[in-house]
């Protein structure tokens, strides 16, 4: 199936100054190399647990779309999943298809293949966790907002001294 090619500005590959959101990076880089698998529609892939589920996407994730010659329905999608919880997949295929081809708009897969291997674990947070404040620095924060009148600014600005204090 030869993929139609999305118009890319001119200034995807320079250096622009300033801070831009991750989210809106990620897709761009990763799309070249997902269409090389076969994903045209990149979405699956990137918003895998929302689609199927947080629960289901912790153990199975897509490895592989496979298209029918010169056609854009019919595609078979070939999923990843820890051996023990295969058959539970295959009696999901059903309602799995129906919820990836929503994503698509219309009904590009017809069959889901299953591969049992290992499933790359999603990476938990490393953030430390803030330290719980001393009632001398509790104190601080209450009188530094002291003399504001409107309520709701107060509270954001203590909830804003609480969080820079708690940090390390």
């Amino acid at each position: 199936m030869t993929a139609e090619k999305d118009e890319i500005p001119k200034d995807v590959g320079k250096r622009r100054p300033g801070l831009r959101m991750l989210g809106a990076t990620v897709p761009r880089l990763t799309d070249k190399a997902l269409r090389k698998r076969g994903f045209v529609e990149s979405a699956i892939v990137h918003r895998w647990s929302s689609i199927v589920g947080a629960e289901v996407g912790s153990w199975c994730t897509p490895d592989q779309v496979a298209f029918p010659r010169d056609r854009r329905v019919g595609a078979t999608l070939r999923l990843l999943v820890h051996g023990a919880r295969a058959l539970e997949l295959q009696h999901m295929e059903p309602v799995l298809l129906e919820r990836i081809n929503t994503v698509f708009g219309y009904e590009a897969l017809a069959r889901i293949t299953i591969r049992q291997a290992p499933v790359p674990q999603a990476r938990q947070s490393t953030r430390p966790q803030p330290r719980t404040l001393d009632p001398k620095e509790e104190d601080w924060i209450v009188d530094q907002v002291i003399g504001f009148k409107d309520q709701g600014l107060k509270d954001a600005l203590q909830a804003l001294g609480r969080a820079v204090l708690s940090r390390d």
